[in-house]
């Protein structure tokens, strides 16, 4: 069984140097947003999401039983990735 994931990644940071890029590189792109559905999302990443760096999510995958981890994709902005776990 394959799995791939989109994952947001954080490079090993500060949190709040974390949320300072995301929000001055991400606000400006996600422009299909209204200012609320922006708020909201900010909102969520603010107070419940905690990405992990590459090494953890590979590591992760290792853990939870896959036989090999790996990156497929990493997009332009650096914050999201896809991993592919292999059993």
């Amino acid at each position: 069984m394959n799995k791939s994931q989109v994952i947001p990644v954080v490079p090993p940071a500060r949190r709040d140097e974390y949320l300072q890029r995301f929000r001055s590189v991400n606000r400006p792109r996600w422009t299909m947003l209204t200012p609320d559905e922006w708020a909201h999302n900010y909102h969520q990443l603010t107070t419940s999401d905690f990405p992990e760096t590459q090494a953890g999510w590979l590591d992760l995958g290792l853990e939870a039983g896959f036989a090999r981890a790996h990156e497929l994709f990493e997009d332009p902005t650096g914050f999201y990735r896809v991993f592919r776990y292999d059993r």
